[in-house]
């Protein structure tokens, strides 16, 4: 279970790059839009757009089917206000403000890595009706392996944060209660022209302190950050410096049966 700090952290976090997300999102998007697109589970009439961000899956619902009620819901406050979309709530993902079997559908994209799956799975199981669907985009633990290999022998500490595996995802489904999971995988990637605007992009984001919450305190000196642009042109393609985003897509339905 992620430790209260921590959440505050990630609150607290998103809610300060809630204005500036959308101009360097490209990939979350691209995350968002794969998958309802490749969705094979049907959307019901209510649907909870579950860690909503700035609230672009809203709106890729609602013009793919405008008929659908759909509720946005997120736990950074400032990421509620520029979603700016009819129906959204502050509210957390392990413990949501949702009557129990309320709901025909559960979308969620980049929220799940920041929580307990279980939970978060729990919580999404309670609120869907009995045959309700899910569709979860999260990521996996080759997500960042570039930084990972750059950083690689800077310090003893954590620079990424350990992203889990498609297994432990369908574990949590399955404990949770849902059956016909399917979970599909699948790499994105985006270039940029140097490390530092690959790093400065993940800030502005709001993910760029949470993946070494147990680092020590202070900046790494010049030798150090000399060392990991070195490590990370190693990597470099003809589209400029790659960072990958290890998507997993997690599909499920909630039983139609006691």
């Amino acid at each position: 279970m992620p430790h209260p700090d921590y959440k505050h952290a990630v609150r607290q976090s998103f809610s300060r790059s809630a204005s500036a997300y959308d101009s360097v999102a490209g990939i979350q998007r691209e995350i968002a839009a794969h998958l309802l697109n490749a969705s094979p589970v049907p959307f019901g009439n209510t649907v909870l757009d579950a860690g909503c961000g700035t609230g672009y899956a809203f709106r890729l619902l609602a013009s793919k089917t405008p008929s659908l009620q759909i509720t946005a819901l997120d736990h950074a406050f400032s990421m509620c206000h520029e979603a700016r979309v009819n129906r959204v709530i502050c509210g957390d993902l392990e413990a949501l403000p949702i009557q129990a079997s309320s709901l025909d559908s559960y979308c969620s994209s980049l929220a799940w890595q920041w929580t307990n799956p279980l939970q978060s799975a729990t919580e999404a199981h309670r609120i869907l009706k009995r045959g309700g669907s899910l569709a979860v985009a999260t990521l996996g633990p080759q997500t960042l392996m570039e930084l990972n290999r750059a950083f690689a022998g800077t310090d003893q500490y954590p620079h990424v944060l350990g992203f889990r595996s498609a297994e432990e995802y369908r574990h949590a489904l399955e404990a949770a209660g849902f059956e016909s999971i399917v979970i599909l995988r699948q790499m994105h990637t985006v270039y940029g022209p140097d490390a530092a605007s690959l790093i400065k992009n993940i800030r502005t984001l709001g993910a760029g302190e949470l993946g070494g919450q147990r680092r020590r305190p202070g900046l790494l000196g010049k030798s150090a950050w000399q060392r990991i642009q070195a490590n990370y042109e190693t990597m470099r393609e003809p589209q400029g410096l790659p960072l990958s985003y290890d998507a997993l897509y997690l599909y499920a339905i909630k039983p139609d049966h006691s």
